[in-house]
Formats: C-alpha cells, sequence, structure tokens
C-alpha cells in the first residue's frame, strides 16, 4: 500500500483513514491471511505439542 500512495497527500487524517479503509476493503481473504498469518507461530505450537 505504501509504494501505491508514495508521493500523495492527503489534506486530513480523515482522508488518509478513509483512503487505507478503501485500500482494506480491495484486500482478498488471501491476502490478509499472507500479511498476518506468522507460520512460524504455528510450527512452534506444532513441535510443542508432539
Amino acid at each position: 500500500m505504501k509504494q501505491l500512495w508514495k508521493g500523495e497527500n492527503f489534506a486530513s487524517l480523515d482522508a488518509l483513514r478513509q483512503r487505507v479503509n478503501q485500500e482494506l476493503q480491495q484486500l482478498t481473504t488471501k491476502q490478509v491471511q499472507s500479511l498476518t498469518s506468522f507460520n512460524f507461530i504455528f510450527d512452534a505450537l506444532l513441535q510443542a505439542a508432539f
């Protein structure tokens, strides 16, 4: 997202929030998972369980 907005200026914090919200609504579930999943945590939990 930072690359998309490079050089873009926002008139207010509310304008920035609206822009962020627009971009977030366009993300797919898979994209969100790739940004928020931490496989190393799952791996550690699985190793601890066995």
